[in-house]
């Protein structure tokens, strides 16, 4: 096995399984050229094994291995525990099978046939790669919004505001660390990316005559009584600016979360992890709105206990 770390990465890993050394060292070294990540093997089971313990965007695998299990019996075994992985079968004998009757009797997204040179090969990489971006994209989406839809249920419980914010924030902290943590998650439910990653910490402030005051906070954050306590004046101003704005912001620092209903606004989440990506802001979005609404019945519900 060999691994090869380009001058200009792509971000994107790539299995090779080949049996012919030659074929192998060479398209080894065309992928790297590309700035793709790639790891090369001589045999299926080689290969499943690194499957089963590590993240990769991409498989190409020979169909015919004579001292190996064949390509077919490769994918057959793979998609037992990762049926998302996108795979390019490729075989060295024009006709072996009829490219057609490849693609619809195994569950694989190309075929490429060696004869046709390294020009066609990169435009099936190219191909399965952007297809794996999708499809990592919707299974996270997946994640996100299944993890939204077992939480909010619980908001929707009246209790005491402290505890409601406290609950918010352990919730947000949780969904981002989804998005921040995600590589790829294999049929079983096992992360493949054993990450030691922080999770996000935050806070969520709400506005007092001038101050943010923090309502809940996360260990990093305990002990502090308002956001100035813990964050530059811009910092500050910036929570003002995005509690002006009630739209998700974020930065190369943060994620600012305003918790808004209406025209009316019960408080930020602050975040130290940026979101950049779009689909991960409007993930979180649909859980702010939950919260948001959550905060706004407890405050009504205050009231009226009040007035009674």
């Amino acid at each position: 096995m060999a691994r090869i770390n380009p001058g200009i990465p792509s971000g994107k890993k790539i299995l090779l399984i080949d049996d012919q050394m030659e074929y192998l060292e060479s398209t080894r070294a065309l992928l790297s050229r590309e700035g793709h990540e790639t790891v090369a093997v001589s045999t299926g089971e080689e290969g499943l094994e690194l499957l089963r313990k590590e993240h990769f965007d991409l498989l190409l695998v020979d169909y015919f291995m004579p001292h190996s299990i064949t390509g077919e019996e490769t994918v057959a075994r793979l998609r037992k525990f990762n049926p998302y992985l996108q795979v390019i079968l490729q075989t060295g004998y024009a006709g072996e099978i009829p490219p057609r009757e490849m693609l619809k009797r195994l569950d694989i997204q190309g075929y490429h046939d060696k004869t046709d040179g390294p020009e066609r090969l990169l435009m099936w990489v190219d191909i399965g790669l952007k297809a794996a971006g999708t499809v990592q994209l919707l299974y996270k989406s997946r994640l996100g919004l299944q993890y939204i839809l077992d939480i909010t249920p619980g908001m929707s419980i009246l209790k005491h505001s402290d505890e409601l914010f406290h609950e918010i924030l352990v919730q947000a902290t949780g969904l981002v660390g989804i998005f921040s943590r995600f590589l790829d998650v294999v049929s079983d439910g096992h992360d493949l990316e054993k990450t030691d990653r922080a999770n996000p910490q935050g806070f969520i402030a709400a506005m007092d005559d001038a101050n943010f005051m923090i309502q809940a906070a996360t260990e990093k954050y305990q002990g502090a009584c308002r956001a100035s306590d813990c964050l530059d004046q811009q910092a500050v101003q910036e929570i003002r600016t995005g509690i002006q704005k009630q739209d998700i912001s974020a930065n190369r620092d943060c994620t600012l979360a305003p918790l808004c209903v209406g025209n009316e606004c019960y408080g930020v989440i602050y975040l130290d992890q940026p979101m950049l990506h779009r689909q991960d802001i409007e993930l979180l979005q649909v859980f702010v709105n939950h919260a948001a609404v959550a905060v706004q019945n407890v405050r009504l519900y205050d009231i009226v206990s009040l007035e009674e």
